[in-house]
Protein backbone atom coordinates (compact mmCIF):
# COMPACT_ATOMS: atom_id res chain seq x y z
CA UNK A 1 0.00 0.00 0.00
CA UNK A 2 2.62 2.39 0.95
CA UNK A 3 4.93 1.68 -2.12
CA UNK A 4 1.43 2.54 -4.16
CA UNK A 5 0.45 5.67 -2.26
CA UNK A 6 3.91 7.10 -1.68
CA UNK A 7 5.02 7.44 -5.25
CA UNK A 8 1.69 9.15 -6.07
CA UNK A 9 1.69 11.72 -3.18
CA UNK A 10 5.25 12.48 -3.50
CA UNK A 11 4.73 13.43 -7.05
CA UNK A 12 1.70 15.42 -6.54
CA UNK A 13 3.21 17.14 -3.62
CA UNK A 14 6.17 17.66 -5.71
CA UNK A 15 7.69 21.41 -7.10
CA UNK A 16 4.09 23.32 -5.18
CA UNK A 17 5.11 26.89 -6.63
CA UNK A 18 4.96 25.73 -10.26
CA UNK A 19 1.93 23.18 -9.39
CA UNK A 20 0.06 25.67 -7.41
CA UNK A 21 1.70 29.20 -7.19
CA UNK A 22 -1.37 30.98 -6.49
CA UNK A 23 -0.93 29.13 -3.31
CA UNK A 24 3.08 28.34 -3.08
CA UNK A 25 4.66 30.70 -5.27
CA UNK A 26 5.01 33.59 -2.68
CA UNK A 27 6.36 31.11 -0.13
CA UNK A 28 10.23 31.13 -0.85
CA UNK A 29 11.01 27.79 0.92
CA UNK A 30 8.66 25.99 -1.62
CA UNK A 31 10.61 28.09 -4.47
CA UNK A 32 14.38 26.95 -3.67
CA UNK A 33 13.12 23.75 -1.89
CA UNK A 34 10.66 22.25 -4.50
CA UNK A 35 10.41 18.88 -3.33
CA UNK A 36 10.23 19.55 0.66
CA UNK A 37 6.04 19.81 0.73
CA UNK A 38 6.10 16.12 -0.16
CA UNK A 39 9.04 15.63 2.64
CA UNK A 40 6.82 17.52 5.14
CA UNK A 41 3.95 15.49 4.44
CA UNK A 42 5.83 12.46 5.01
CA UNK A 43 6.99 13.39 7.99
CA UNK A 44 3.10 14.86 9.44
CA UNK A 45 2.31 11.15 8.28
CA UNK A 46 4.49 9.40 10.67
CA UNK A 47 4.32 11.47 13.22
CA UNK A 48 0.84 10.81 13.85
CA UNK A 49 1.36 7.37 13.04
CA UNK A 50 4.45 7.25 16.11
CA UNK A 51 1.27 8.82 18.17
CA UNK A 52 -1.36 6.48 17.14
CA UNK A 53 0.92 3.59 17.88
CA UNK A 54 2.28 5.25 21.65
CA UNK A 55 -1.53 5.22 22.33
CA UNK A 56 -3.29 2.31 21.13
CA UNK A 57 -0.96 -0.25 19.64
CA UNK A 58 -0.72 -3.35 22.09
CA UNK A 59 1.97 -5.85 22.54
CA UNK A 60 0.67 -9.35 21.18
CA UNK A 61 3.58 -11.68 23.14
CA UNK A 62 4.11 -9.71 26.13
CA UNK A 63 5.36 -13.02 27.86
CA UNK A 64 7.91 -13.50 25.00
CA UNK A 65 9.10 -9.75 25.88
CA UNK A 66 8.93 -9.74 29.66
CA UNK A 67 11.39 -12.96 29.09
CA UNK A 68 13.66 -12.39 26.10
CA UNK A 69 16.52 -15.20 25.51
CA UNK A 70 20.21 -13.49 25.84
CA UNK A 71 21.43 -11.93 22.77
CA UNK A 72 24.39 -14.40 22.68
CA UNK A 73 22.56 -16.90 22.86
CA UNK A 74 20.60 -15.86 19.88
CA UNK A 75 23.37 -14.82 17.39
CA UNK A 76 25.16 -18.04 16.77
CA UNK A 77 26.65 -19.11 13.66
CA UNK A 78 23.33 -20.19 11.79
CA UNK A 79 21.95 -16.46 12.82
CA UNK A 80 24.91 -14.51 11.93
CA UNK A 81 24.75 -16.33 8.48
CA UNK A 82 20.89 -15.26 7.97
CA UNK A 83 21.63 -11.44 8.67
CA UNK A 84 24.92 -11.41 6.44
CA UNK A 85 22.36 -12.55 3.70
CA UNK A 86 19.82 -10.38 4.81
CA UNK A 87 22.12 -7.38 4.93
CA UNK A 88 23.50 -8.61 1.53
CA UNK A 89 19.65 -8.38 -0.25
CA UNK A 90 18.51 -5.29 1.48
CA UNK A 91 21.59 -3.88 0.19
CA UNK A 92 21.04 -4.61 -3.02
CA UNK A 93 16.88 -4.08 -3.00
CA UNK A 94 17.63 -0.51 -1.62
CA UNK A 95 20.13 0.44 -3.74
CA UNK A 96 18.36 -0.53 -6.67
CA UNK A 97 14.73 1.02 -5.61
CA UNK A 98 16.83 4.90 -4.64
CA UNK A 99 18.97 4.21 -8.55
CA UNK A 100 15.45 3.80 -10.39
CA UNK A 101 13.92 7.54 -10.21
CA UNK A 102 17.23 8.81 -10.96
CA UNK A 103 17.24 7.14 -13.78
CA UNK A 104 14.09 8.05 -15.21
CA UNK A 105 15.12 11.33 -14.17
CA UNK A 106 18.10 11.70 -16.05
CA UNK A 107 18.09 12.75 -19.97
CA UNK A 108 18.37 10.03 -22.32
CA UNK A 109 21.69 10.66 -23.92
CA UNK A 110 23.59 10.51 -20.73
CA UNK A 111 22.28 7.21 -19.73
CA UNK A 112 18.36 7.77 -18.16
CA UNK A 113 15.02 8.24 -19.42
CA UNK A 114 14.14 11.87 -18.82
CA UNK A 115 11.00 11.75 -17.19
CA UNK A 116 8.83 14.65 -15.21
CA UNK A 117 8.27 14.13 -11.66
CA UNK A 118 4.68 13.68 -12.07
CA UNK A 119 5.53 10.28 -14.81
CA UNK A 120 8.38 9.18 -12.28
CA UNK A 121 5.73 9.39 -9.60
CA UNK A 122 3.76 7.20 -11.99
CA UNK A 123 6.66 4.31 -12.72
CA UNK A 124 6.53 4.75 -8.90
CA UNK A 125 2.86 4.19 -8.26
CA UNK A 126 2.81 1.66 -10.50
CA UNK A 127 5.54 -0.31 -9.11
CA UNK A 128 4.22 -0.47 -5.77
CA UNK A 129 0.99 -2.09 -7.04
CA UNK A 130 2.48 -4.65 -9.11
CA UNK A 131 5.09 -5.28 -6.35
CA UNK A 132 1.68 -5.82 -3.91
CA UNK A 133 -0.01 -8.23 -6.50
CA UNK A 134 3.25 -10.02 -6.27
CA UNK A 135 3.12 -10.37 -3.12
CA UNK A 136 -0.44 -10.66 -1.79
CA UNK A 137 -1.45 -13.48 -4.88
CA UNK A 138 2.21 -15.26 -5.93
CA UNK A 139 4.43 -15.39 -3.10
CA UNK A 140 2.11 -17.16 -0.56
CA UNK A 141 1.32 -20.13 -2.99
CA UNK A 142 4.81 -19.83 -4.16
CA UNK A 143 5.88 -20.46 -0.53
CA UNK A 144 2.96 -23.46 -0.14
CA UNK A 145 4.37 -25.45 -3.21
CA UNK A 146 8.07 -25.07 -2.98
CA UNK A 147 9.01 -23.61 0.11
CA UNK A 148 10.72 -20.03 1.23
CA UNK A 149 13.94 -21.50 0.83
CA UNK A 150 13.66 -22.17 -3.25
CA UNK A 151 11.62 -18.96 -3.60
CA UNK A 152 14.26 -17.19 -2.60
CA UNK A 153 16.31 -19.21 -4.55
CA UNK A 154 14.11 -18.62 -7.75
CA UNK A 155 13.27 -14.80 -7.29
CA UNK A 156 16.86 -14.42 -6.58
CA UNK A 157 17.75 -15.67 -9.64
CA UNK A 158 16.07 -13.57 -11.69
CA UNK A 159 17.20 -10.58 -10.30
CA UNK A 160 20.12 -9.83 -12.34
CA UNK A 161 18.38 -10.48 -15.42
CA UNK A 162 15.71 -7.80 -14.89
CA UNK A 163 18.44 -5.58 -12.97
CA UNK A 164 20.04 -5.13 -16.77
CA UNK A 165 16.23 -4.18 -18.86
CA UNK A 166 16.97 -0.72 -17.72
CA UNK A 167 20.53 -0.50 -19.78
CA UNK A 168 18.85 -2.16 -22.20
CA UNK A 169 15.65 0.40 -22.70
CA UNK A 170 18.14 3.62 -22.35
CA UNK A 171 20.35 1.69 -25.33
CA UNK A 172 16.57 1.77 -27.39
CA UNK A 173 15.74 5.33 -26.59
CA UNK A 174 19.22 6.52 -27.19
CA UNK A 175 18.79 4.97 -30.94
CA UNK A 176 15.27 6.40 -30.44
CA UNK A 177 13.15 2.99 -30.67
CA UNK A 178 10.98 4.85 -27.72
CA UNK A 179 7.90 2.76 -28.55
CA UNK A 180 10.44 -0.70 -27.44
CA UNK A 181 12.04 1.43 -24.82
CA UNK A 182 8.74 2.06 -23.38
CA UNK A 183 7.47 -1.80 -23.32
CA UNK A 184 11.22 -2.77 -21.37
CA UNK A 185 10.58 -0.44 -18.54
CA UNK A 186 6.95 -2.00 -18.44
CA UNK A 187 8.24 -4.98 -18.25
CA UNK A 188 10.78 -4.01 -15.73
CA UNK A 189 7.87 -2.33 -13.61
CA UNK A 190 5.86 -5.15 -13.78
CA UNK A 191 7.51 -8.24 -14.06
CA UNK A 192 10.79 -6.56 -12.27
CA UNK A 193 8.85 -6.07 -9.28
CA UNK A 194 8.69 -9.35 -8.55
CA UNK A 195 11.92 -9.20 -7.30
CA UNK A 196 10.69 -7.77 -4.25
CA UNK A 197 9.63 -10.76 -2.53
CA UNK A 198 13.28 -11.51 -2.28
CA UNK A 199 12.72 -9.12 0.90
CA UNK A 200 10.06 -10.89 1.95
CA UNK A 201 11.51 -14.32 0.99
CA UNK A 202 14.59 -13.06 3.09
CA UNK A 203 12.41 -11.70 6.15
CA UNK A 204 11.06 -15.56 6.59
CA UNK A 205 13.50 -17.20 6.70
CA UNK A 206 15.44 -14.76 8.86
CA UNK A 207 12.55 -15.71 11.06
CA UNK A 208 12.64 -19.38 10.67
CA UNK A 209 16.41 -19.40 12.15
CA UNK A 210 15.20 -17.77 15.46
CA UNK A 211 12.97 -19.22 18.35
CA UNK A 212 9.75 -17.87 19.10
CA UNK A 213 10.86 -15.84 21.76
CA UNK A 214 14.15 -14.55 20.07
CA UNK A 215 11.86 -13.26 16.92
CA UNK A 216 11.60 -9.68 18.35
CA UNK A 217 15.12 -9.22 19.07
CA UNK A 218 15.83 -10.62 15.46
CA UNK A 219 13.97 -8.24 14.07
CA UNK A 220 15.24 -5.46 16.13
CA UNK A 221 18.70 -6.32 14.24
CA UNK A 222 17.34 -6.74 10.53
CA UNK A 223 15.71 -2.89 11.66
CA UNK A 224 19.08 -1.27 12.98
CA UNK A 225 20.90 -3.26 10.23
CA UNK A 226 18.43 -2.02 7.39
CA UNK A 227 18.79 1.70 8.86
CA UNK A 228 22.49 1.25 7.96
CA UNK A 229 22.33 0.40 4.46
CA UNK A 230 19.47 2.71 4.01
CA UNK A 231 22.09 5.87 5.11
CA UNK A 232 25.25 4.39 3.15
CA UNK A 233 24.45 2.24 -0.18
CA UNK A 234 21.40 3.97 -1.82
CA UNK A 235 23.56 7.59 -1.54
CA UNK A 236 27.33 5.78 -2.53
CA UNK A 237 25.33 3.92 -5.75
CA UNK A 238 23.49 7.42 -6.56
CA UNK A 239 26.88 9.10 -6.20
CA UNK A 240 28.21 6.84 -8.73
CA UNK A 241 25.59 7.01 -11.16
CA UNK A 242 25.92 10.47 -11.09
CA UNK A 243 29.89 10.36 -11.67
CA UNK A 244 29.00 7.43 -14.85
CA UNK A 245 26.62 9.48 -16.14
CA UNK A 246 28.19 12.85 -16.04
CA UNK A 247 31.79 11.66 -17.43
CA UNK A 248 30.12 8.85 -19.50
CA UNK A 249 31.99 5.82 -18.22
CA UNK A 250 30.81 2.71 -20.06
CA UNK A 251 28.25 4.65 -21.19
CA UNK A 252 26.81 5.90 -18.55
CA UNK A 253 25.83 2.73 -17.81
CA UNK A 254 28.47 1.58 -14.29
CA UNK A 255 25.82 1.59 -12.05
CA UNK A 256 23.56 -0.38 -13.30
CA UNK A 257 26.86 -3.02 -14.04
CA UNK A 258 27.72 -2.52 -10.53
CA UNK A 259 24.06 -3.28 -9.77
CA UNK A 260 23.87 -6.30 -12.07
CA UNK A 261 26.85 -8.15 -10.13
CA UNK A 262 25.35 -7.35 -6.50
CA UNK A 263 22.08 -8.88 -7.85
CA UNK A 264 23.74 -12.13 -9.03
CA UNK A 265 25.49 -11.71 -5.19
CA UNK A 266 21.70 -12.20 -4.31
CA UNK A 267 21.45 -15.22 -5.54
CA UNK A 268 24.93 -16.60 -4.55
CA UNK A 269 23.79 -15.97 -1.14
CA UNK A 270 20.61 -17.38 -1.91
CA UNK A 271 22.33 -20.68 -2.41
CA UNK A 272 23.77 -20.34 1.47
CA UNK A 273 20.36 -20.23 3.06
CA UNK A 274 19.61 -23.00 5.51
CA UNK A 275 17.29 -25.36 4.86
CA UNK A 276 13.43 -24.69 6.02
CA UNK A 277 10.97 -27.45 6.80
CA UNK A 278 8.45 -28.38 4.06
CA UNK A 279 5.40 -25.85 5.46
CA UNK A 280 2.14 -28.23 5.77
CA UNK A 281 -0.36 -25.40 6.36
CA UNK A 282 -3.01 -24.05 4.66
CA UNK A 283 -2.94 -21.43 2.45
CA UNK A 284 -4.50 -19.37 4.89
CA UNK A 285 -1.25 -19.94 7.17
CA UNK A 286 1.17 -18.83 4.73
CA UNK A 287 -0.80 -16.10 3.48
CA UNK A 288 -0.60 -14.91 7.24
CA UNK A 289 3.03 -15.44 8.03
CA UNK A 290 4.02 -13.53 4.29
CA UNK A 291 1.80 -10.38 6.04
CA UNK A 292 3.66 -10.54 8.69
CA UNK A 293 6.78 -10.53 6.88
CA UNK A 294 5.22 -7.50 4.63
CA UNK A 295 4.46 -5.65 7.85
CA UNK A 296 8.17 -6.31 9.17
CA UNK A 297 9.25 -5.09 5.95
CA UNK A 298 7.34 -1.78 5.32
CA UNK A 299 8.83 -1.37 9.12
CA UNK A 300 12.66 -1.99 7.86
CA UNK A 301 12.19 -0.25 4.22
CA UNK A 302 10.40 3.35 6.29
CA UNK A 303 7.59 2.18 3.71
CA UNK A 304 4.49 3.51 5.42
Amino acid sequence: MGGLIGPTLGGFFAQPAKQWPHIFGNLQLFVDYPYCLPCLVCAVYVFISMVLCAIWLKETRPDECDNPPPIRSILNRKMLGMLGIFGWTVTVVFSQQALFPLYLFTPVPIGGQGKTPPQIAEYGAANGLFQGMWLLMVLPRLDRWIGTKRTFNIVAFSFPFFTVIPVIANAFARDNHWAISEVMLAIYVSFGSATGMTFTSVQLLLNSCASPGAIATVNGIAVALCGIVKSIFPAVINSIFAVSVSNQIAKGYLAWFIMVILAAGVFGCSLCVPDDRPRRGSNADVKRRVLEAEGQEAMESGHP
